[in-house]
């Protein structure tokens, strides 16, 4: 008996556990809703509501900024201050609200017969980077413990308002997408982290700004290439199309989002590593590397094998097609898995400014091929775009974490001649 407690106290300080264990059942939650919506609101209804997010999560990395990676970054470097975290958030958060009162005023001159729909995306995507920040200040202290709590909160309020109006029978996407906004704002009243005074400022002038400038062309380049395949479906093939390509793509969202903490947890071990022993990054990195290759493998095999009957057991016979895509897009997880780490490996390095270059040169080559293949083969088209860029991503992190930690090994033997 003893023992058992012994495991599950070791269990519950082990910040890997605490984050997968988050990463779960944000994951479930996610899943469960998203089943819920696409049998409720019907293929044509998902499609619409599928449309709205993706447009707003374009503007939800423009509302980040790129601060969430910067805070997390900036914090959990050992050579930081700690009064610098008070100025850091509150720029994080000035620009936040500022950035968001601009993407509203814009949807409101551009979008104007579907106004209400991407303005409420963008408020509940607002929300979502508030808690976004207040995560990524958690986890840079080592608080994996309470920021497991908050992810599993936040998740939690948003379907919780989201099922309700459904279980009202109301199924028009813009009131799902409503009451979601409303779950995320309410929820930030009860942050485990006291608010910080926003301080408004013109967006990326100084250099946090500039840092999270770049990571946020990654992100936006990310976004892109893993979205823009969805706005290219409906221009050629319609709502239809969307739906079924969507429902695809949430298994590989969820595989994605479960094994995501183990990278974040791999970004504060290599961030610092970097910094005080960088012959124990380069070690940390390689064992991290060979395990997510080995994941990659695990999952593209299970999910290859069993894609046309989960999907309609999750989904119902109405999404058939979708079978058909998820076997196709589980190729795209043998490179998508690694690149979970080989992307964290980058940043602590410093070479995010790198890393904008390539995911911009990835999210053109994936746009190109998108309006390539999908006139050619439909949404099979997305999906081998999808594989091209990931394919080409991977190559782009190897290249620079090679180049960097050949640096590395230079300059430690510049510094100790005898080692040569």
């Amino acid at each position: 008996m003893k023992l058992l407690h012994y495991k599950l106290l070791s269990l519950s300080n082990n910040p890997y556990f605490l984050q997968t264990a988050a990463s779960v059942s944000v994951a479930t939650i996610s899943t469960i809703l998203t089943v819920i919506m696409a049998r409720r609101l019907g293929v044509e209804g998902f499609g619409q509501y599928t449309m709205y997010m993706t447009v707003a999560a374009i503007f939800y990395v423009i509302q980040g900024g790129g601060y969430k990676t910067v805070l997390f970054k900036d914090i959990a470097t050992p050579s930081q201050m700690a009064d610098r975290t008070e100025n850091l958030v509150g720029y994080a958060f000035g620009h936040l609200i500022l950035v968001s009162l601009i993407i509203i005023g814009g949807c409101a001159l551009y979008f104007k017969h579907n106004f209400l729909g991407y303005v409420l995306a963008v408020l509940a995507f607002g929300g979502q980077a508030a808690a976004g920040l207040i995560s990524s200040e958690m986890r840079a202290h080592g608080q994996f413990k309470s920021d497991a709590w908050w992810q599993l909160c936040v998740r939690l309020t948003g379907a919780a308002f989201i099922i309700a109006v459904l279980l009202l029978d109301y199924k028009e996407s813009c009131i799902v997408i409503g009451a979601l906004a409303a779950g995320q704002i309410i929820i930030l009243w009860f942050s485990p982290v006291r608010f910080r005074i926003p301080i408004f400022h013109i967006p990326f002038h100084n250099t946090w700004g500039r840092t999270g400038l770049a990571l946020m062309v990654i992100e936006i380049a990310t976004l892109v290439y893993h979205r823009i395949d969805v706005v290219i479906l409906g221009w050629y093939l319609g709502a239809q199309a969307i739906g079924n390509y969507a429902a695809a793509y949430k298994f590989i969202d969820a595989t994605i989002l479960l094994l995501t903490p183990a990278g974040v947890v791999f970004f504060r071990l290599a961030r610092k590593s970097f910094f005080l022993t960088p012959p124990k990054a380069a070690k940390t990195i390689i064992q991290f590397s060979a395990l997510f290759i080995i994941l990659g493998v695990i999952f593209f095999g299970l999910i290859i094998i069993s894609a046309k009957t989960i999907t309609i057991l999750v989904f119902g016979t109405n999404y058939i097609e979708s079978g058909e895509l998820l076997s196709m897009l589980s190729f795209s997880l043998l490179f998508m898995i690694p690149n979970i780490i080989f992307s964290q490996a980058v940043i602590s390095m410093n070479q995010e400014h790198v890393y904008a270059v390539c995911s911009c040169l990835a999210a053109v080559l994936n746009i190109s091929c998108n309006f390539l293949l999908i006139p050619i083969l439909g949404a099979e088209g997305a999906c081998i775009s999808t594989g091209i860029t990931e394919l080409f991503l991977m190559a782009c992190f190897l290249w620079m974490i090679l180049h960097k930690l050949r640096s590395l090994r230079q300059d430690s033997i510049s510094h100790n001649p005898k080692i040569s």
